[in-house]
This record gives C-alpha cells, sequence and structure tokens, in this order.
C-alpha cells in the first residue's frame, strides 16, 4: 500500500477541483513557489494539492492521531510533570501550550494536548533524540520559518487565533 500512495507524488495529473481559482504559478529564486489565487490578497507561499492531502496526507494523520490519542498511553506508565522537565523540554511544553491556547477547534486542541505530552516525554526521556532535536532547532533561521502576514491571511482561515 505504501508503494501505492508514493506513486501519487509522481502523476502528473493531479489536479485538483481548486486549482481553477489559481490564477497563476511563480517561481522566485531561493523563496520557492508562490500561488496567486483568484480574489485572495496575497500569493500563497507553496501550492497544497488536495489529491496528495486526501489520499496521502490525510490517512496517515488520522492513523497517527489515532495511534497517539488512543494507544500510546498503554505503553507510557507516567508521565513527567513539567516542573521536572529539562529546560528545554519546558521550553517545548510552553510553546505547545501557545499552540493549545490559540488553537479555537475543541478538538484540535485536544490532538494538541497529546501531541505536546508524547513529544515532551519522548525528549525528556530520550537525550539522544532531544539532544539531535535541540541541534535542528539552534540550526533553524527564525526568519525564513516565521509567519508573514501572507501566512496570516491563509492561516486566520483555518479556525487558528493568529494574532
Amino acid at each position: 500500500m505504501f508503494k501505492k500512495l508514493l506513486g501519487l507524488f509522481k502523476k502528473k495529473e493531479m489536479v485538483s477541483d481548486d486549482e481553477k481559482y489559481v490564477k497563476r504559478l511563480e517561481v522566485k529564486d531561493g523563496k520557492g513557489l508562490f500561488t496567486h489565487i483568484e480574489g485572495a490578497k496575497y500569493p500563497m507561499r507553496g501550492m497544497p494539492r488536495e489529491p496528495v492531502l486526501k489520499k496521502v496526507l490525510d490517512p496517515f494523520k488520522a492513523k497517527m492521531e489515532k495511534y497517539l490519542i488512543e494507544k500510546i498511553w498503554e505503553f507510557i506508565p507516567h508521565e513527567v510533570p513539567e516542573s521536572k522537565m529539562s529546560e528545554p523540554v519546558k521550553e517545548i511544553a510552553r510553546v505547545f501550550d501557545l499552540l493549545i491556547e490559540a488553537e479555537e477547534m475543541v478538538g484540535m486542541k485536544a490532538k494538541w494536548k497529546a501531541w505536546k505530552k508524547a513529544i515532551c516525554l519522548f525528549l525528556q526521556e530520550d537525550l539522544s533524540y532531544r539532544y539531535r532535536f535541540q541541534w535542528l532547532a539552534e540550526k533553524l533561521n527564525k526568519k525564513k520559518i516565521k509567519l508573514k502576514e501572507e501566512d496570516k491571511y491563509y492561516f486566520r482561515a483555518k479556525y487558528f487565533k493568529v494574532d
């Protein structure tokens, strides 16, 4: 089944109904693909493809969330209180709290709480992964991943308190 799903990425005929609203695509040097949408105030960074989202990512997310929410606690005997977490993990927990607070949908709040518990426990207990994650995080160029006004324009439609 995995090979079948990977094949979806190679097909050129993957066109969604939403693409009829695309005015034009533009590639900017060093900044990637931008999608200009009819009636939108800003171009969108990237070009999400509905068939990939629906056939590949949605089933994957559903299985991951089901496993996370229903099964993972069978393997985790206890949670680590935030007061006993290391400073890097406390910071990750703090940022998850901001994410949970900004989320408007109750179901999504519950999912982010489960992700927070699992990720914080994992990074607190498995030092080799935590150190790799810390190394990765310090290499990020925050200016490149920061939400721009254009991103916030589209993100507001996702039931999230951006501002």
